[in-house]
């Protein structure tokens, strides 16, 4: 299931709306050159709760900021929380322009996550592309 398919109305941002499938400026998302179709633009500070069900067995999605921000002009870290807000990846500090980076997460014994971004030092920034919850 890929995340842009998800109520992202529940997601909370710095600025603008959550997007399906683009940035929140309703651009493509775009991570050092490489088009990501599917993904969930967001903007520092950002938190998007998932509640699992029964059937999510990992989350994987590729991470960073996107192009449009242009380089050097805005940084954050990617973090993915568990139940009971336990802390299961992060990013680091992310700027614009670094490689994307890779999420992989066992979800066994999860009843939810909580995507979120944080504004590091400098200008908040956006975009979290390609969250999948394969089934």
């Amino acid at each position: 299931m890929w995340i842009s398919s998800l109520d992202l109305s529940k997601a909370t941002q710095g600025w603008g709306n959550p997007q399906a499938d683009q940035s929140v400026e309703r651009h493509g998302l775009t991570l050092r050159g490489q088009t990501f179709p599917q993904g969930f633009g967001t903007h520092a500070p950002g938190a998007l709760l998932i509640d699992l069900g029964d059937g999510a067995r990992r989350f994987t999605a590729t991470v960073g900021i996107d192009d449009e921000v242009g380089a050097g002009r805005g940084n954050a870290e990617f973090q993915v929380l568990g139940d009971d807000r336990r802390d299961l990846w992060r990013s680091g500090n992310m700027r614009a322009g670094d490689p994307p980076k890779q999420v992989d997460i066992d979800l066994s014994g999860l009843r939810q996550i909580t995507l979120v971004s944080r504004p590091m030092a400098g200008r908040p920034t956006r975009d979290m592309p390609t969250g999948r919850m394969p089934g």
